[in-house]
């Protein structure tokens, strides 16, 4: 037979799904993402009130990355007037994927157990004078998961996860790497992993 009809066909038994179901509530998947920083925003703006064919105008920019001209951003910098921005709550939402497929090319490498992802959007309002205007911000962080019952392979692991990461990275920023174990792991292997930027949870954890 193929490694495609191996790979997609093989079984991972009941423990392996039974741990991989337990992961799926969203205290869980949260557990398992980790500290997710929160999204940053900016607390000010700068406006700059000018004359646009004889109509008063305002030019706004919030943060560095407002994509002004050079020179537009320097007289708005130089001349602009601060003010403060009122934010709206950054909303947290977490969703997730099982069995995703990590392909190079045409060539399925394997399925990978869980991708966890949590976004997080914010709304950042102003006014000044009569003007007022709004900006959104948003990011998301990526949790690529693989579930074991049992971690006796350490090397296939790490090669495994590293190989998934390597093909979803280049759709998924902000990717990180967890291994979820059945059992207990001792704590020098959960500081080898680490090293390798894999962080390990343990059932009793979840």
């Amino acid at each position: 037979m193929s490694r495609f009809h191996d790979e997609f066909f093989k079984s991972k038994g009941t423990d392996h799904d039974n741990l991989l179901i337990k992961c799926l509530s969203e205290e869980n998947l949260r557990k398992i993402s980790g500290d997710i920083p929160l999204l940053e925003f900016p607390k000010k703006a700068q406006v700059l009130i000018y004359d646009r064919w004889g109509k008063k105008d305002v030019a706004w920019m919030i943060g560095a990355g407002s994509n002004w001209a050079e020179r537009d951003r320097q007289k708005i910098l130089e001349h602009g007037q601060s003010i403060d921005l009122i934010s709206t709550d950054v909303t947290n939402d977490v969703n997730y994927e099982t069995e995703i497929i990590c392909r190079n090319g045409n060539f399925i490498i394997g399925y990978a157990d869980l991708l966890i992802s949590i976004s997080q959007k914010a709304e950042v309002n102003a006014e000044f004078q009569e003007f007022k205007f709004n900006e959104y911000y948003e990011s998301a962080f990526y949790t690529l998961v693989e579930v074991k019952p049992k971690l006796n392979d350490i090397g296939a692991a790490i090669r495994q996860l590293k190989t998934y990461h390597h093909i979803l990275k280049m759709k998924y920023q902000n990717l990180s790497m967890v291994i979820v174990s059945g059992e207990n792991v001792p704590e020098n292997t959960q500081n080898f992993l680490e090293h390798e930027k894999i962080r390990v949870l343990e059932s009793s954890e979840l």
